[in-house]
C-alpha cells in the first residue's frame, strides 16, 4: 500500500513524519485508518507526532 518516512526523535519526543509514499491512491476511510496508525505507532513509542512538510 505504501511506505512511511519518519524518525523516532527521542531527544524531542517526537514522531517526526517526513512523508507518506502511496503506492494506491488511498480512499477517506483508508487516509484516516493510517492516520491513526501513526498515532498509535508514537504513542507506543511513547511520542508525539510531528507532521513535516
Amino acid at each position: 500500500m505504501g511506505n512511511l518516512d519518519a524518525v523516532a526523535d527521542r531527544d524531542a519526543g517526537l514522531l517526526r513524519v517526513h512523508a507518506v509514499h502511496r503506492d494506491v491512491p488511498f480512499a477517506a476511510i483508508m487516509a484516516d485508518a493510517i492516520g491513526e496508525g501513526i498515532r498509535d505507532l508514537a504513542r507506543w513509542l511513547g511520542l508525539s507526532v510531528a507532521l513535516l512538510r
